[in-house]
């Protein structure tokens, strides 16, 4: 009901906000009510300090419940503090833009909505993602010459983790030679606790900047928690009521916030003179391939004459650059795979607002290796002899592949597999040895090939004859049933053929099997024992033979007795 309420006074609030501005920016500058110095109002420009300005924080820097919609959290209409104070920063004279990843405030309308103002979050959070701590590394992708910093209403909350946000913004400016001014908040009570709610957070950040004073990045407190005239009452509607639930500002809490921070910028930059940022010509997209040499010179200079400090983060693998801004090396072979890379470099000064930066894509290709081919053993063999030999060959790019092998002997060819195959030809000695050269080649761009040889000696056909098996002697009976196997092969594969003399009578041998069959006859014991003659012989041109002799005992299968002669 209450917030009904707001909404339907929204509007005349936003008529009085200027006017509201002004009475405030009068109290500041007659009783110095945020307790510091100032310089007093300007209407010209104190030269050209340019400053890049982060507001830095979490849904008040974000301005939760601004804007024309106080309906919701994170509306496109939420301006917080940011619009007022660019304002009064503008207004002043003061050359400003406000930097972030995130953009609020835009159709309010505000020119410069962007921050790093992030709903919800604790100072855990900022400090993991401010700068080189594996977050998101705000700072190099909006470089900043100021931080205005309030954080520390989400819990968890902890002095150490807004040191560690300290400690990284020192090593951002240790490694590019900028210079940071952060403007950190004693942060403002909640309604339920008034200002003393975060007293001992507020009073350890207090001693932090302290004790950091000495070093580092230049800090600078502002009491945001003690606000002159803060009122944290929540009537609904009210006019003196600075806040709009228990941790959030109203329109007026957040105007009397912008003319804090205004009051401390102004009192560090009101005397600073003048300093002008280093010139930098972006060199636009960039594309390379693995294995590129690379120099590209980034182009910079500095308007006051000054001695400039160049950085590069997220070059491809094997480029760096030197003090004088070149990026030079040769790209990682295996660069392709982060690609596109996103450059920034950062180029300082050492001054306030010195610092200029520029970002630019890199687009790294693939490039095309050569295949690598195992080297294979020389080879020897004999003339008619069956070839498979398997060429093994790899392409780091994944590519097909295309082999050939000239100076091949005779009868054998290679495949697109790689395997070496055919019957070696029988004149293919006359040659030997071959020198042999495969060559693989890829279908990559440009195409790339690698290459390797061996020797291959081919020795002469020499023809061997067929090998038989003697079976021994045989012995049999007049009227057996014989089969007898002759075992029998040709050691060059010749095809063989068999034939026999002076079997016992009725035998025979099959030609083709080598099988001796038949029943023998009863009158063979006459002739008993048969020398037998078995000759193999093979196709070859001319042919070969071998001749086995073996005898064959033919006994009968009647028993005589003893003749007695008296």
């Amino acid at each position: 009901m209450w917030e009904q309420e707001l909404n339907s006074q929204k509007g005349n609030w936003m008529l009085i906000r200027k006017e509201i501005i002004i009475l405030l920016l009068i109290g500041v500058l007659a009783f110095g009510v945020v307790g510091d110095s100032w310089s007093g109002m300007r209407v010209q420009a104190v030269g050209p300090l340019d400053c890049k300005v982060m507001p830095l924080g979490d849904s008040i820097t974000v301005g939760k419940y601004s804007g024309n919609d106080t309906s919701n959290g994170a509306d496109s209409d939420d301006i917080g503090y940011r619009k007022d104070l660019h304002d009064l920063l503008v207004g002043a004279g003061y050359n400003v833009d406000f930097v972030g990843t995130q953009s609020n405030g835009s159709t309010y309308p505000f020119s410069d909505p962007q921050h790093e103002g992030h709903n919800g979050w604790a100072d855990y959070q900022i400090a993991d993602n401010i700068y080189n701590d594996g977050g998101e590394n705000w700072l190099l992708q909006n470089p900043a010459d100021v931080i205005f910093l309030h954080i520390g209403t989400n819990t968890p909350r902890d002095p150490a983790e807004v040191e560690r946000i300290l400690d990284e913004i020192d090593a951002y400016q240790a490694d590019t030679g900028s210079k940071v001014i952060v403007i950190i908040a004693r942060i403002i009570g909640t309604v339920a606790d008034g200002s003393s709610a975060f007293s001992g957070y507020n009073d350890s950040v207090e001693d932090l900047v302290t004790v950091r004073s000495d070093y580092g990045t230049e800090l600078f407190l502002v009491d945001m928690e003690g606000i002159a005239g803060w009122n944290y009452s929540i009537y609904p509607g009210d006019p003196t009521g600075d806040m709009i639930d228990n941790l959030h500002p109203y329109a007026t809490g957040y105007t009397k916030m912008a003319a804090v921070w205004f009051a401390k910028y102004d009192d560090v930059f009101g005397s600073a003179g003048s300093n002008a940022a280093p010139n930098v010509t972006n060199p636009g997209t960039r594309s390379s391939t693995e294995g590129d040499t690379v120099s590209l010179q980034i182009s910079a200079s500095d308007p006051d004459v000054e001695s400039i400090t160049y950085t590069a983060y997220n070059l491809p693998p094997g480029l760096s650059m030197n003090s004088s801004g070149l990026i030079s090396g040769t790209i990682g072979s295996t660069a392709s795979s982060g690609s596109p890379y996103a450059v920034d470099v950062i180029v300082a000064d050492g001054n306030l607002c010195g610092s200029s930066s520029v970002s630019f894509t890199w687009n790294v290709s693939e490039s095309n290796l050569p295949p690598n081919i195992v080297q294979p053993a020389n080879q020897e063999n004999v003339e008619g002899d069956s070839i498979s030999l398997q060429i093994n060959a790899t392409d780091p790019n994944g590519d097909d592949l295309t082999y050939s092998a000239p100076n091949l002997p005779g009868g054998l060819s290679i495949n697109q597999s790689g395997l070496i195959s055919g019957v070696i030809s029988f004149d293919a000695s006359g040659g030997s040895p071959y020198t042999v050269g495969v060559t693989v080649e890829d279908d990559g761009s440009p195409n790339l090939s690698d290459a390797v040889s061996f020797i291959w000696t081919i020795n002469d056909y020499v023809p061997s004859p067929p090998d038989v098996t003697n079976p021994g002697v045989q012995k049999s009976e007049a009227g057996d049933m014989v089969t007898l196997q002759i075992e029998a092969s040709d050691p060059d594969g010749d095809e063989i053929s068999f034939s026999a003399e002076n079997l016992p009578p009725n035998l025979v041998i099959n030609p083709i099997s080598g099988v001796i069959s038949g029943k023998i006859a009863d009158w063979a014991i006459l002739a008993s024992p048969y020398s037998v003659t078995v000759t193999v012989t093979d196709d070859d041109l001319p042919p070969l033979n071998t001749k086995i002799k073996f005898d064959w005992i033919i006994a009968s299968d009647e028993t005589y007795l003893p003749l007695v002669i008296r």
